[in-house]
């Protein structure tokens, strides 16, 4: 899947991001895109999945993660927002 590019990432994103100053890809697996966005707001992590099943496991993983921030102590990562688009892929 080739990376992100900054005219696919989501308005709601871009808005919450304000003026992202780079991206860096590092490398992932074969069913998602990562992105590591430095903004006015932070550093932050962008993955993307397409397909039903990547996305299926990808909103799994935001509700796994969600669920270790609310009952644990553990330090995972915080997820900002998970926005999911129908696509035909």
């Amino acid at each position: 899947m080739p990376p992100i590019q900054l005219d696919e990432i989501p308005i709601e994103m871009k808005e919450y991001l304000k003026r992202i100053i780079s991206i860096r890809f590092p490398r992932q697996g074969y069913t998602s895109n990562l992105g590591i966005i430095e903004s006015d707001q932070g550093i932050f992590a962008l993955k993307r999945t397409k397909g039903k099943l990547f996305s299926s496991m990808l909103k799994k993983e935001v509700s796994i993660l969600n669920c270790l921030n609310t009952k644990t102590e553990l330090p995972v990562p915080k997820v900002r927002t998970f926005i999911e688009q129908n696509s035909s892929i």
